[in-house]
This record gives structure tokens, C-alpha cells and sequence, in this order.
């Protein structure tokens, strides 16, 4: 059966709707099941999958996102957000001679950091602002 992704204004207002409602939502599959459900209300061939549900949910203002994650290995580099796919900023400490250290990595739009050891997704909590 063939299907239809909605648009993103339709997407956002149901996600601001089901989060108006159910306060909280403590995980990210959950989340896709109402909102996909809520979209097959509005047509039945509607589907969507749980990472875009996740982006638009972080980039709307009645939404806020909770990031629980676990700790990984060391890491060098790292320049793309794990949670939302944008771009990462790095958090620098000078050292006593002077020199510029990196000692993480901050996004600019959602909640995510990480230090030496990089720090693992593994739950997103959704809440209302």
C-alpha cells in the first residue's frame, strides 16, 4: 500500500496539539504512535517516522525536549548533532600556556552536549513548555 508523507505545518500543529493534551510523553516511540494516529485521522494513507517527529517536536516552541543518554567512548571530533542533525559547536578551555582546548561539543538548538567521552541518545522525554 502506497503512502503519503505529510507536511511539516500539519505535523507540527498535531504534535502541538497531543502534547497540549497529554502534558507528557516519556519516550519517542510513543510519541509517533499518537501523532501517526492522530495523522490517520486526518488521512489514512499519512505516515511519518519517529526521528522526523523528534526534529519538529525540537524546533517548535510549545515543546520542550528531554535528552537522557548514556556514556560511550572517547571521541576526537564531532561536528553533527546525533538528536536533531545540526551543527555542532565546540567548547573550548585555555590552558595555562595559552593554548585552546576543545573540551566538548554543545548544539545549538536542541538540549545535546557531549565531553571527551561521547554521550549517547538513548530516550527523548516530551514535555509542554
Amino acid at each position: 500500500m502506497a503512502y503519503k508523507i505529510p507536511d511539516s505545518k500539519e505535523v507540527s500543529k498535531v504534535i502541538k496539539d497531543v502534547i497540549g493534551r497529554e502534558g507528557v510523553v516519556g519516550s519517542q516511540y510513543k510519541l509517533r504512535k499518537i501523532v501517526e494516529k492522530e495523522l490517520k485521522n486526518i488521512d489514512p494513507s499519512y505516515s511519518i517516522s519517529g526521528r522526523r517527529v523528534r526534529v519538529l517536536a525540537i524546533g517548535s516552541k510549545n515543546v520542550s525536549v528531554g535528552i537522557h543518554t548514556k556514556e560511550g567512548e572517547e571521541i576526537t571530533t564531532m561536528s553533527i548533532c546525533p538528536v536533531c542533525s545540526s551543527k555542532l559547536k565546540s567548547i573550548k578551555n585555555k590552558t595555562l600556556y595559552n593554548w585552546e582546548v576543545t573540551v566538548g561539543y554543545r548544539c545549538r538548538k536542541c538540549k545535546y552536549w557531549t565531553g571527551k567521552k561521547r554521550r549517547i541518545p538513548t530516550r527523548y522525554v516530551f514535555e509542554k513548555r
